[in-house]
């Protein structure tokens, strides 16, 4: 009967170190599916962050034709329906994570703008942003592209 209780005893603790080798495995499974779709989900952002920066084109595009259409062709149902599509395109952006930087009657903020001029003009605040060159874009809450704008500097 002595032989027994040692081979109990050291099946006892083999029996102990297999749950313990099955619960870290477990664990190791868990958190290798975790980072997977960790992977998954950064790759998904990537590749949107990418299509919608090339994209971004154009929507300036878009815009600028927009500023273009001759006087006589505002009410026409070509240049009606373009529009049309243009919105359409910015509410697919948007729904993706898109969004304009705010350049109207704003203080310039050198982490959101780009300023390629300047002017000096009494009707505008010091450092307020004038007009706007090309929209900038934040992706999700992440800059893709600054605001290129024109801003007022008062001398002092």
């Amino acid at each position: 009967m002595k032989e027994k209780r040692p081979k109990k005893e050291n099946m006892e603790t083999e029996l102990e170190e297999l749950k313990a080798l099955l619960q870290r495995t477990q664990a190791d499974f868990v958190n290798h599916r975790r980072r997977v779709e960790e992977d998954k989900a950064n790759f998904v952002k990537l590749a949107t962050a990418d299509l919608i920066g090339q994209i971004v084109p154009i929507l300036d595009n878009f815009e600028l034709a927009a500023r273009h259409v001759p006087k006589d062709l505002e009410k026409d149902n070509w240049v009606i329906g373009i529009e049309a599509i243009e919105k359409q395109f910015e509410q697919v952006l948007s729904a993706n994570g898109l969004e304009r930087i705010k350049t109207a009657k704003v203080q310039f903020d050198p982490n959101r703008h780009e300023a390629i001029s300047e002017i000096s003009d009494n009707k505008y605040k010091d450092n307020e942003i004038v007009s706007e060159s090309l929209a900038g874009y934040l992706l999700n809450g992440k800059m893709i592209r600054p605001a290129k704008v024109i801003v007022n500097k008062l001398i002092k």
